[in-house]
């Protein structure tokens, strides 16, 4: 009788947000990131995904073999080592595209610092943290940084990219992802979904805070989704989780 009176409320809950103009997610599609992520991109109708700071492609593959997204994929990094074993990974993906470079609040030259594991490359100095948990830098590249609306310009222009796109960015620069935002401006109302990694305690110098992120995301039009914890330290404190925000359609 329990079961029966949870399945009636939670009809009659459906039918009174689809009158008021809203969708009910149930807790069970949002149980995982996966199923998040999926059910949200297919409610969103989102038909092409920005990986801003693809390493070796890490992110694609996960999209394409858990979350069986199909639709196009643009994939920015920026270093010369991941970019290889990026564009080898995606070399037969037609509706896939790799591209070499940064992304920004500026078309100029950026250098990055590079470490041993090229996934922690940034354009922020380490931090007496970061030096303590991955080392010391081992080079610099100097690297061609463009604005997300300059890239965006340039996929249209190539035909890649229709004007009425709705779109997943993915942010992972290592504490450059506010610059990042910062570049989005003529095309930021079509991204519907955003990814971004916050900082619990900071592993670059004069990286933004979590709390600095979730109010630059709030003044962007942006609501929480879901928050996964990327790595933790020694007593299991929080240094960095990935925070997946959905547009406010009443932004």
């Amino acid at each position: 009788m329990k079961r029966l009176f949870w399945i009636v409320m939670g009809k009659i809950a459906r039918i009174t947000a689809s009158l008021s103009g809203h969708d009910l997610v149930t807790q069970n599609k949002l149980r995982s990131h996966d199923r998040a992520l999926r059910t949200l991109m297919e409610k969103e109708k989102i038909n092409i995904v920005f990986d801003i700071g693809a390493n070796e492609g890490q992110f694609y593959k996960y999209l394409r073999d858990k979350i069986h997204y199909r639709g196009l994929i643009c994939c920015v990094e920026p270093t010369n080592q991941p970019f290889s074993v990026l564009e080898a990974e995606i070399k037969k993906d037609k509706l896939a595209l790799a591209i070499k470079g940064a992304i920004g609040d500026s078309n100029t030259d950026l250098v990055i610092n590079t470490f041993q594991d090229s996934a922690i490359n940034s354009a922020l100095e380490p931090s007496e943290t970061g030096l303590n948990r991955y080392g010391e830098t081992i080079g610099k590249e100097t690297v061609r940084c463009q604005t997300f609306d300059n890239l965006v310009n340039h996929l249209i222009s190539t035909n890649f990219l229709e004007h009425n796109f709705k779109a997943f960015v993915k942010i992972d620069t290592q504490g450059f992802d506010h610059a990042v935002l910062s570049g989005m401006k003529d095309y930021l109302e079509r991204v519907q979904l955003l990814q971004i990694e916050a900082s619990c305690i900071p592993i670059y110098t004069d990286m933004p805070t979590y709390l600095d992120t979730l109010e630059l995301l709030n003044s962007l039009g942006f609501n929480p989704v879901s928050f996964y914890p990327v790595s933790r330290n020694s007593n299991f404190a929080l240094v960095e989780f990935d925070l997946l925000s959905l547009r406010n359609k009443a932004s």
